[in-house]
């Protein structure tokens, strides 16, 4: 039989290993003659294999209670099940394993690995009879990090048995003696100290010098998949701390300000670009801290598990106000590689209760510790939470190279973007933050601007061509990031996803994944039912892109886009190269349209109109920089088509009939409201519309509801139909109809158009904005269009027909005062014209015509002005009264 592996689902099976509960009476290690394995390690590991069996796809993983976000796409998951079988066709679970099978525990060879072996009897109605043999067998191979799997049917006794065998070659496999992590002393929690060597590289951590030294334990702000999402999380690598309470009391704000900047300012690098950004990583960091330290008063009250519990973490329940401690010394602690590559980092078993990834970071001093942003807190059965999981950076856990020319470690990593085959698009200016989809019932809306969520920086686990590998990651959903501190980003300065990975000369490159200017995009999943989740799309550099699949977890998963418990997968598609990551978050979880109340019919009856005035439909701007707006509605088609009115926080889904031009009846398959019918409303509701709904929204979003008119003897400009089936005016041309300008001082900003006249007192206002390629008569509303009043109905349309137009020298404004003078000037010249040639025929001289008459006019003139401004009395007079005035 051929196996191949890879990520296509039609099947899924999960498997999940509670052995130790039959064999290891609650012990977390086994022995075999002088060899022992830690299954701690073993049954805490995150990690995912997929193959493909005979058409079928599988998936094996390790952990006592079902992840319920992988299971998002499917119903009747099981709370918690050692085996569960997933069918993709029908998109239905059912467990093949209960809590009840037999299951052994047996070594490989001596000393070479460990198996495990669960078989039972099916009771499912689907599988019911069957018995499934399940076997794991860890073999020892401390350099490598992969599964491989036998599928076969057998018969015993008569009986058809499904065999399921899976190889695993990993360093969990290996029994302590193999393992050589506790080099060097382990005397007590002051000195952790290990050193690991695979191939070349080597790394030296002690795990003592990682302490804060400020007296306060380190913590951050965290967010976890449960049910409350939002902890502070204190840690000190090696000292098991009592109470955090008891150490805020004593803390001094300004004195922790002081000293880290202090600190900082000794810090120096030989790159200055990648010091300066250091230097604000640290602010950022410290302000954090001082931001924290001013709501210390809501922790005093901290209820912890007893007055002597200590831990090496504790989670503070922001919530609940509530503390819960995590992780000993001297309980079973036991260190191991990243079972991906030394390049990696280490992980830190604290006991059977914390879990610690310490990964590389380079840019970070000898002493300083990341934090992280997020954390895994694991239920038992009842829902109580009982181990802790989160990874911290250090730049103890960078692996160094041993001599002068090492030899690369095997790594699994992206192929490198080329930039002559897919070039990049030219950047977005300002890119729109708000993601909208919607379909004929709910909808989903997010603002990545306004998410209030910590950067995402650490490691991430990657399936690339069938393998696992690991590569670095730093994400924020609207603000652009620099290029990661202590990598190299060839060329690109600024990004929102950055994915980063040793080449295969070892040297550290990173690249922009997504990046908001290039382009962003959101779309449903399913999009008949929005609470699959949706997929956010990323444009990045030189043709690939980074896609965030979201599902929707609305009880367990906060309302951030948290990469803490996330994995990717690198594939190719038809447009390039991406990089898928899976999370979920509450985010994304579709609420259900609004139907709004009825409007209330105006006291006094509609306004009456003048059927015999025209409405003017031409509107003509006024001259800016020599360029104006010409607006005729009449070349206007009727536009048909749902769109969503939102005021406040209230989402409606209404279907629009708009015609600029003139009246038309209310549409059918609608009861249609008018003035007249105000006191006498019936209540009954088509059932068409929703169907009617369903299949525009299957079509597509440009295309409109195909109507007919009714034969109602009731017309005006636009309707507004809401989803229970009433229809209602909202804008009529014959009472008012209004044009201004959007901004008086650009015209670029486009044209409002109100309609006026609408029932109890609605109005219907169209701002149409300049887009030079849609040329098309047939407007489109914007999908989502918000309401500053909801008597006055909002769309935004973009078209070609307001777009400013040069204006020719002789395109003005033409008055009646403007042709007065024109026909006046246009007489005096011709008069001249004529004039002086008459006379220049009759007596051979060039004078002006009829010169003594006007002579005489003129003269006229002059005796009428004396007389109108003296009174009546000539010039002398006039004067001589002015001198006996000022004698006297």
């Amino acid at each position: 039989m051929t196996i191949y592996k890879a990520v296509t689902s039609k099947m899924v099976l999960f498997l999940f290993f509670i052995c130790e509960l039959k064999i290891l009476a609650n012990q977390r290690t086994v022995r075999f003659g002088s060899s022992s394995w830690n299954l701690t390690r073993i049954f805490n590991q995150q990690t995912v294999d997929h193959f493909i069996i005979e058409d079928n796809d599988y998936y094996f993983l390790f952990h006592q209670i079902l992840p319920q976000r992988l299971f998002s796409f499917y119903s009747n998951v099981p709370k918690s099940s050692p085996a569960v079988l997933c069918h993709n066709s029908t998109k239905i679970c059912h467990q093949i394993l209960s809590k009840s099978y037999d299951c052994f525990a047996k070594p490989i060879d001596g000393d070479k690995g460990i198996a495990f072996t669960m078989k039972e009897i099916s009771t499912s109605r689907k599988d019911a009879g069957l018995i499934y043999e399940i076997e794991h067998e860890f073999l020892c191979d401390p350099k490598s990090n992969f599964s491989r799997i036998e599928f076969k049917k057998k018969i015993v006794h008569k009986k058809e048995i499904n065999h399921i065998k899976i190889f695993h070659h990993s360093n969990l496999g290996c029994p302590a003696k193999y393992l050589k992590s506790n080099e060097l002393s382990k005397k007590s929690g002051k000195d952790l100290h290990f050193v690991f060597t695979q191939g070349d590289y080597q790394i030296d951590i002690n795990l003592s010098s990682l302490n804060s030294k400020t007296g306060l334990p380190r913590y951050s702000k965290v967010v976890s998949y449960n049910k409350i999402h939002s902890h502070i999380l204190y840690f000190q690598p090696t000292i098991e701390m009592t109470n955090p309470k008891n150490y805020i009391e004593d803390y001094d704000t300004n004195q922790y300000q002081n000293n880290q900047i202090l600190q900082m300012n000794k810090h120096n690098s030989n790159n200055h670009r990648k010091l300066v950004r250091h230097h604000r990583f640290n602010h950022q960091n410290i302000d954090k801290k001082i931001s924290d330290d001013v709501l210390t008063d809501n922790y005093h009250n901290c209820e912890g598990n007893g007055e002597n519990e200590t831990g090496i973490a504790w989670v503070y329940n922001t919530v609940e106000n509530s503390c819960s401690s995590f992780g000993k010394i001297t309980k079973n602690l036991t260190a191991y590689l990243n079972k991906i590559s030394i390049m990696n980092g280490i992980v830190v078993h604290y006991g059977d209760t914390l879990t610690v990834h310490y990964e590389c970071d380079e840019s970070l001093k000898d002493d300083e510790l990341r934090m992280p942003s997020g954390i895994i807190l694991s239920t038992n059965n009842n829902n109580t939470v009982n181990s802790l999981k989160f990874s911290v950076a250090s730049k103890s856990a960078c692996a160094k190279g041993l001599g002068p020319t090492p030899s690369p470690p095997p790594i699994v990593r992206i192929p490198t973007p080329a930039k002559a085959t897919t070039p990049t698009p030219t950047p977005i200016p300002s890119p729109n933050s708000r993601f909208f989809v919607r379909n004929s019932t709910h909808y989903t809306l997010f603002d990545l601007k306004q998410l209030k969520q910590e950067t995402y920086r650490g490691d991430l686990q990657i399936l690339i061509n069938g393998e696992i590998g690991q590569f670095y990651t730093e994400y924020s959903p609207w603000s652009s990031l620099e290029c990661p501190n202590s990598w190299e980003c060839p060329e690109f300065e600024q990004s929102n996803l950055w994915g980063c990975w040793y080449q295969e000369d070892m040297t550290k490159y990173c690249h922009s994944i997504g990046d908001k200017h290039i382009s962003t995009r959101l779309i449903p999943l399913a999009p008949n039912n929005l609470s699959r989740g949706v997929s956010l799309r990323y444009g990045g550099a030189y043709g690939i892109s980074g896609e965030l699949r979201i599902a929707c977890d609305e009880e367990n998963a906060p309302e951030a886009f948290s990469f803490h418990e996330s994995s990717a997968t690198f594939h190719r598609s038809l447009s390039g190269p991406e990089i898928s990551y899976n999370l979920t978050s509450s985010l994304v979880c579709p609420k259900k349209f609004t139907i709004p109340p009825h409007p209330t019919p105006m006291p006094e009856p509609t306004p009456s109109f003048d059927p015999d005035k025209d409405v003017n439909l031409v509107f003509k701007s006024k001259i800016m920089n020599k360029t104006r707006i010409i607006l005729d509605l009449s070349g206007l088609q009727q536009t048909e088509q749902f769109t969503v009115l939102a005021h406040n926080q209230s989402f409606e889904l209404d279907f629009i009939l708009f015609n600029a031009e003139k009246q038309v009846n209310c549409p059918t398959d609608y009861e249609c409201i008018d003035q007249s019918q105000a006191t006498n409303q019936s209540s009954h509701t088509s059932s068409k519309f929703s169907s009617d709904a369903s299949s525009f929204y299957a079509s597509s979003s440009n295309k409109y509801h195909n109507v007919t008119m009714s034969s109602k003897d009731v017309n005006s400009n636009v309707w507004k139909c809401l989803q229970d089936g009433k229809c209602f005016s909202i804008g009529d041309s014959r009472y008012d109809l209004m044009f201004e300008l959007i901004n008086e001082d650009d015209l670029n900003d486009g044209v409002s158009v109100t309609y006026g006249g609408g029932y109890a007192g609605h109005s219907f206002r169209i701002l149409m904005k300049c887009d030079s390629t849609k040329t098309g008569k047939l407007l489109e509303f914007s999908e989502l269009n918000f309401q500053n009043d909801p008597k006055i109905v909002t769309v935004n349309v973009e078209t070609s027909f307001v777009c400013p137009t040069p204006v020719d020298i002789l395109d003005f404004t033409f008055s009646g005062g403007s042709a007065f003078i024109l026909v006046v000037s246009v007489l005096i010249v011709f008069y001249l014209t004529v004039g002086v040639l008459v006379t220049l025929i009759k007596t051979g001289v060039i004078e002006f015509p009829n010169k003594e008459f006007w002579r005489e006019f003129i003269e006229c003139v002059k005796t009428a002005s004396n007389f109108i401004f003296l009174c009546g009395k000539s010039e002398k007079e006039h004067e001589d009264n002015q001198k006996y005035n000022v004698l006297e």
